[in-house]
């Protein structure tokens, strides 16, 4: 994967950790009560969240997914300790098929405008409930590839998007 992505070297971890991978267009499909009976106990000891969401950072609507997302896992929560104290690990916002618009923001600042203060109350609610539930909250954007007529996706198209590139070896580096 290094040669491939021609980043320079991944991390290299101690020890393997848990890893859940969240795919948000998939949510609800089956209805919410399946979704969180099968991914809300894993999430629950995982030590990383990757969830992927699509498209443009409107942080209003992506914090309303992960304010119900949440919600899906207060339901499930096992233990003694209550909602307030639970840490589910880090939390990764993958930004999958990001818009132009966005592309010119670095990760940090993506981040920074999901998490800045002010925006509402709901929202500040929901950033507050975040904070305190998750150990670490990091954005990577990936932006939408374009491709030529009878091109697949491949690393030779990978090439061509540096910032995808350099979002695969950040979330490479953080699991």
């Amino acid at each position: 994967m290094e040669e491939v992505l021609g980043q320079g070297p991944l991390f290299q971890p101690s020890q393997a950790r848990p890893l859940f991978l969240i795919d948000s267009e998939g949510m609800s499909f089956r209805g919410d009560e399946v979704d969180f009976v099968t991914t809300g106990p894993v999430a629950i000891i995982a030590n990383i969240i990757v969830w992927i969401t699509t498209g443009r950072m409107r942080a209003p609507e992506i914090l309303e997914k992960v304010q119900d997302y949440m919600k899906g896992l207060d339901r499930i929560t096992m233990g003694d300790e209550s909602v307030e104290e639970q840490a589910y690990g880090e939390f990764i916002i993958v930004l999958n098929m990001m818009q132009v618009a966005d592309q010119g923001s670095s990760d940090e600042e993506i981040c920074d405008e999901l998490m800045a203060w002010g925006s509402s109350d709901e929202d500040d609610a929901i950033r507050e409930q975040m904070s305190m539930r998750f150990k670490e909250i990091v954005c990577i954007g990936l932006p939408t590839m374009e491709l030529q007529e009878g091109e697949s996706v491949g690393y030779s198209v990978l090439e061509r998007y540096p910032r995808f590139q350099e979002g695969l070896i950040k979330l490479g580096n953080r699991i």
